[in-house]
């Protein structure tokens, strides 16, 4: 059985709060690693977008909570925690992620995203859910150290002039097949920092706040050279810090930023995959009608091809989707 969770679950919450599997990196750097405030605030706030599902089979000895995060107007929901993590094992954890990704249909996303490390054992469970992986990464703390003096420029807030050349990064840096899933316009209402040179804009950082701490997704120019002085002076020039740790988030795609971050003595988390479960796929559906009676003629039945039907639950591998543009 699967329902959402309620008030009489509050006692299990309780004793999952320490045993949560998380898998939205921002969201864990920003909110922490207790599973209460979060799923509190879905059930008193469901316009937050968190929502928390409890699957109970008669083969399980406990119950299973699963929660996802949706943005109104973002084409993709993320998984924020799957629990107890010694239970996940089950059976029942497969029919959980599905109700997740159905939920997230519902909501009107594309995709069910999930950040999970590469070792973990549930990894294999995301992949019998229909889970594909797409993107390594690896998140570093940053250690705060000595100051470097600063470079010519400075990092300044986005503005909403900046967008056509932030796409215009952002394709450059980001693989065709990953910013088909994760769109930058998606994105353009978080706050975030802008870096111009004489050039023009050679760099942008997403940033995201939380109690816990300050979450940064870089995305730098791969053909340039000074990178640990961008990033030096983006850790002085990111506002409102109140000695929050910070955590960068840093794709495979990008190997040129974590000489940087080792350099500086930032201490990264053990690599993660990013995976993806597509909800839609693009289908030919072959819709028969009929033309309009002329002069005595026969009606003709004609055949008409649709390709903007989407059928909930198919998966598409990227290679397919790719080669279908």
């Amino acid at each position: 059985m699967i329902r959402p969770l309620g008030w009489r679950d509050l006692p299990t919450l309780y004793r999952y709060r320490q045993q949560g599997v998380f898998l939205n990196s921002a969201l864990l750097a920003t909110r922490g690693t207790g599973l209460i405030p979060s799923v509190l605030s879905a059930v008193l706030n469901p316009a937050t977008g968190l929502i928390t599902w409890v699957c109970k089979e008669a083969c399980d000895e406990q119950p299973l909570m699963g929660q996802s995060l949706h943005t109104v107007s973002s084409p993709s929901s993320r998984v924020s925690f799957l629990a107890p993590k010694d239970g996940l094992d089950s059976p029942s954890t497969q029919k959980l992620l599905e109700q997740l990704a159905r939920q997230a249909g519902q909501r009107g996303a594309f995709h069910l995203l999930a950040e999970v490390e590469t070792n973990s054992s549930i990894f294999e469970a995301l992949r019998r859910a229909g889970f594909a992986a797409y993107a390594r990464q690896r998140v570093w703390q940053w250690r705060q150290t000595s100051q470097r003096s600063r470079g010519p420029n400075g990092w300044r807030i986005t503005q909403f002039g900046d967008l056509p050349r932030l796409q215009a990064l952002y394709r450059q840096v980001v693989p065709e097949f990953i910013s088909h899933i994760e769109p930058l316009n998606g994105r353009t209402s978080l706050p975030g920092l802008a870096y111009y040179d004489s050039t023009g804009l050679i760099a942008f950082a997403e940033i995201r706040y939380g109690g816990h701490g300050i979450w940064v997704r870089p995305y730098i120019q791969p053909d340039l050279k000074d990178v640990d002085q961008l990033l030096s002076d983006l850790i002085q020039d990111i506002p409102d810090q109140r000695s929050r740790p910070l955590y960068f988030c840093v794709r495979a795609y990008q190997p040129h930023l974590e000489p940087a971050l080792e350099a500086s003595s930032a201490i990264p988390s053990p690599e993660q995959t990013v995976m993806v479960k597509h909800m839609a796929a693009h289908h030919k559906l072959r819709e028969t009608f009929k033309l309009t009676n002329l002069d005595g003629q026969p009606e003709t039945p004609l055949a008409h091809t649709s390709r903007n039907a989407y059928s909930s639950g198919d998966i598409i591998s990227h290679a397919s989707t790719k080669n279908n543009r």
